[in-house]
């Protein structure tokens, strides 16, 4: 469980970090690709971040908006 919370931890800063410096609206939904830690940028809904969740067959990934996880896929 600790290398699980480490990752997530990192998750988070690689998401502040490859959004530092660029305009951020609140209102986007970023996509995390939790196996290689790679944002996949920002969407307008939800849905469409899931969408291409689904469509680029991530394994596992996490959803945020803002600052705020909304959502954690990781069936392993």
């Amino acid at each position: 469980m600790a290398m699980a919370n480490e990752r997530h931890t990192y998750a988070r800063e690689h998401l502040q970090w490859a959004f530092e410096g660029a305009p951020s609206k609140a209102s986007e939904y970023h996509l995390i690709d939790l196996t290689p830690d790679v944002s996949h940028g920002g969407f307008e809904t939800l849905f469409g971040a899931r969408q291409c969740a689904r469509e680029k067959t991530l394994p596992a990934w996490d959803i945020f908006h803002g600052n705020l996880r909304v959502e954690y896929h990781d069936p392993r």
